[in-house]
């Protein structure tokens, strides 16, 4: 399923509305009509880099996601022996960034890249938590910062909330840094 990119009038690329509502529809064939009413249609070309440029941050989502899921995965026989509730958490953290990661690849909607980086958070979250002050049953890995699976989850997880972040900032999800209201004109 693609998604579609339009430009407004000041040559910003946004993405189309999906075309499952009659409102949708409407809203996006006035955006064109007054498009075409100023002469500014967009260009195919511009249209062409907005797709690609997404599909490159999709794929690169999809794959941060599947290694967050597969680095929790080696992980868990010992986590399951070791403490069982947070190898159920594993299990949830992985489901969860699977289900995003398909997500991701079908729609690649706002919400996907929401949850991600949501469950990306609460990875690193958890690994802060088992490494300062432990957690019920598991203060066995306090100080134990070096741990090689450890340190590579934190970086792809940490990767994933940097494209995220950066993705939903671009789209107008999150505050601008700078304090101005986020505007179709400036978002």
């Amino acid at each position: 399923m693609h998604t579609p990119y339009l430009l407004n009038q000041e040559n910003q690329i946004w993405r189309a509305p999906a075309p499952n509502s009659r409102a949708n529809r409407r809203r996006t064939f006035v955006q064109l009509r007054s498009w075409s009413a100023h002469g500014t249609f967009p260009s195919i070309k511009a249209q062409l880099d907005a797709a690609v440029c997404d599909g490159v941050a999709r794929a690169a989502g999809v794959v941060g996601l599947l290694r967050i899921g597969l680095i929790h995965l080696l992980h868990l026989p010992a986590k399951l022996r070791e403490t069982p509730y947070l190898g159920w958490m594993y299990i949830g953290l992985i489901v969860g960034a699977v289900l995003c990661a398909f997500n991701l690849v079908r729609t690649g909607s706002d919400r996907a890249w929401m949850a991600g980086g949501v469950f990306a958070l609460g990875a690193m979250a958890g690994y802060t938590l088992t490494r300062t002050v432990g957690l019920p049953d598991a203060t066995g890995d306090i100080g134990n910062w070096l741990e090689p699976l450890g340190l590579a989850s934190l970086f792809v997880e940490g990767t994933f909330v940097a494209l995220s972040a950066y993705l939903l900032g671009v789209r107008g999800w999150l505050p601008s840094i700078a304090g101005v209201p986020r505007t179709p004109a400036n978002a």
